[in-house]
């Protein structure tokens, strides 16, 4: 027993020494260490929406003798994996640094994360810690950095409340309409938005829209980075007199990084879009371009034009039938083409395919002080592809007596 007593000591003494001799030389610092801190004293600000980031740099103040270690450590307000991310990643808030020998610099990074739950800055701070081997610290071993809090809420739109739509564009010399919803920047975070449809048009013959549409409702779901959204809409032509019809696209919902509300700056903006379908075999509704205007008896304006107009181009051919009523006197104070007949009527004839007519007023120099005159054109009747409009109806052309 005391001869196996004798020999077990002396072991365990050396496995003490082993041990202890090993836990030394991993904390020790060399004699030939060099000292590493932050190369820059001003602290760093980032905005949270930078996904990019900062480098941050540390660095020694000679090349690196012997192999040496640091750790970085992260401190303050700001919460990892919630405010703030690093690469390379910290592991339990920590960053372990090798310098191996003639290095001399370390770069790591701070990246934000948005954090929607927090309307306040926020700060950490990178602390230098736990040098051994051939690093020990310097003098400026911890650096601040800050988080701007940013608005990451942006508005969702349509840049205008309506528009017109037409079956068949090649005789409108318009584009057609675009279904385009609009927020004032690019979104931040993960976000989403309903739209509802309402309508009395029929999807597939009136229009189309390849959309995935449940229960007149469609749902975006918008990743950071977008700040438009185009829908994908077609106007059908059914070639049927089916009358016109109305399509209204309204912003419902939203959630995320956005909400409903017109563009900050620009005024008009709406939640609601409205399309009229105009329908190409439907009568056209004409009217006059304006309400009043003037003619004098001068040389070089002794002739103007009456015009009715239509947006579209008549589907058949037709009669514009005008009521003049005046106290001034054919060929003394005015003459006109087409001539009125003999209860003041005017009939303009249109083809299929054009937008109204004309009526050429010409007023001569009668030489005489009889005042100005008033020639009164209403619209009473409109027969075949057109229709009295809800625009003027009536338009009043002054002569002006020059005498």
């Amino acid at each position: 027993m005391k001869k196996s007593s004798t020999f077990v000591l002396p072991i365990l003494l050396v496995f003490s020494i082993l041990n202890s001799c090993s836990s030394s030389d991993s904390s020790e610092i060399v004699d030939n260490a060099v000292a590493v801190e932050f190369t820059s004293s001003n602290p760093t600000t980032l905005n949270e929406d930078n996904h990019i980031g900062k480098e941050i740099e540390i660095k020694t103040n000679a090349r690196v003798k012997t192999l040496g270690s640091v750790n970085i450590s992260f401190s303050g307000d700001a919460e990892y994996g919630i405010d703030y991310k690093t690469k390379p990643e910290a592991v339990n808030g920590t960053i372990k640094v090798a310098f191996p020998e003639a290095t001399e610099r370390y770069n790591f990074k701070i990246i934000p994360i948005v954090n929607n739950n927090k309307n306040h800055d926020v700060t950490l701070i990178a602390t230098l810690n736990s040098a051994k081997g051939g690093i020990k610290l310097g003098n400026k071993t911890s650096h601040s950095i800050k988080v701007n809090n940013i608005n990451t809420t942006r508005n969702a739109f349509f840049l205008d409340s309506n528009a017109m739509g037409y079956e068949n564009y090649r005789n409108t010399g318009i584009s057609p309409p675009e279904v385009i919803i609009n927020f004032n920047e690019q979104t931040l975070i993960d976000s989403q938005l309903v739209v509802k449809i309402e309508t009395n048009a029929t999807e597939g013959i009136d229009y189309k829209l390849n959309e995935n549409i449940i229960d007149n409702k469609i749902t975006f779901n918008i990743a950071p980075g977008q700040q438009t959204i185009k829908l994908d809409f077609e106007i059908l032509d059914d070639q049927e007199v089916d009358g016109h019809k109305e399509i209204k696209f309204s912003l419902i919902s939203a959630s995320g990084g956005l909400k409903i509300g017109p563009h900050p700056d620009l005024h008009g903006t709406s939640s609601n879009f409205t399309i009229a379908l105009r329908d190409n075999e439907s009568p056209v509704e004409m009217n006059f371009l304006n309400e009043a205007e003037s003619l004098e008896e001068l040389p070089q304006e002794r002739n103007t034009s009456v015009i009715i107009r239509s947006d579209l181009g008549a589907p058949n051919a037709g009669t514009i039938k005008v009521k003049l009523t005046t106290d001034a006197v054919y060929e003394t104070h005015y003459t006109m083409y087409p001539k009125p007949d003999s209860n003041n009527i005017i009939s303009l004839d249109f083809q299929k395919g054009q937008n109204g007519g004309e009526i050429r007023v010409d007023a001569p120099n009668n030489n005489s002080k009889d005042g100005n005159k008033a020639l009164i054109f209403e619209i009473i009747e409109i027969t075949g592809g057109g229709i009295i409009g809800s625009g003027h109806t009536k338009h009043t052309l002054t002569i002006i007596d020059d005498d």
